[in-house]
């Protein structure tokens, strides 16, 4: 059986497509016609976007290349409200050469928010891409929301 939840986040909406219960894509999306709620669906973003839990309620259907794969999860072991640069994470998965090919990954990466390649940037400090060009308002956008949640938490 195969469905697409909608949730709705301060930075957009995501669809998750999931196909006997195993979360196939995740995708950022127009505001849909039509939402049913989901609670699990919606604490489970909500626990994402206070970095307290990056499981997912489902597994994850994880296509791409060997590289890509260990980019992914090398990206998952990139703590809330930190960032890696592209050649950090080239570095970490075997390939210091790489960097360019991380950013190629980040970028084709099925699962935006429960793989945060959000938290990838360049050498220079520079935000980089996000699932496309026109994606990286977003990106700024997480990245400061992270940011901005852990010096909250620090702080208290």
């Amino acid at each position: 059986m195969r469905r697409t939840l909608y949730q709705e986040t301060p930075f957009g909406w995501l669809a998750f497509c999931i196909q006997n219960e195993v979360l196939q894509t995740v995708h950022w999306v127009e505001p849909p016609e039509f939402v049913s709620a989901e609670p699990e669906l919606m604490t489970y973003v909500e626990h994402l976007l206070k970095g307290e839990s990056t499981l997912s309620p489902w597994p994850l259907a994880i296509r791409g290349t060997t590289f890509q794969q260990k980019v992914w999860m090398t990206l998952t072991t990139i703590p809330f409200g930190e960032t890696r640069t592209y050649s950090e994470v080239a570095k970490q998965v075997g390939s210091p050469r790489a960097s360019q090919a991380v950013g190629q990954a980040c970028r084709r990466n099925p699962f935006p928010l429960v793989i945060p390649c959000h938290r990838v940037i360049t050498a220079s400090q520079g935000i980089g891409g996000y699932c496309g060009v026109a994606q990286s308002a977003r990106k700024i956008r997480l990245l400061a929301h992270e940011k901005k949640s852990v010096e909250f938490y620090r702080s208290c």
